[in-house]
């Protein structure tokens, strides 16, 4: 009887696998999905990285700068500690501003009408 009962148990998780299979392909088509969406979106960067001026690549690497300083807070900060933070933060502020207005200059000298 218990062996029976043991026998039927095995058999109906053993054929149940069958239930899990459609998760099993919506999790691979998503990875799929997921694997094309994160190589368009390198191939956009790539191409975008060639492209970039001297200012977008200054302020993208006082942003990584700045995040991998914001990462490695301590816990206990010092005052030292913290007005070093506090002017990176003011170099790249400085850094995205001039960025911006360089920008601005581009598009207003772009928009002038030639005599």
């Amino acid at each position: 009887m218990l062996k029976k009962a043991e026998q039927r148990l095995e058999k109906t998780i053993f054929n149940s696998r069958w239930l899990l299979a459609p998760f099993y392909l919506g999790l691979v088509l998503g990875i799929i999905l997921l694997f094309i969406k994160f190589f368009q979106e390198l191939w956009h960067m790539t191409t975008h990285v060639f492209s970039a001026s001297e200012a977008d690549v200054i302020v993208a690497i006082s942003a990584i700068d700045l995040l991998k300083s914001f990462m490695d807070i301590p816990k206990e900060m010092s005052e030292g500690d913290a007005d070093r933070l506090m002017w990176k933060v003011i170099i790249h502020m400085t850094f995205v501003l001039s960025g911006l207005l360089f920008a601005l200059m581009d598009k207003i000298v772009g928009d002038t009408k030639k005599h």
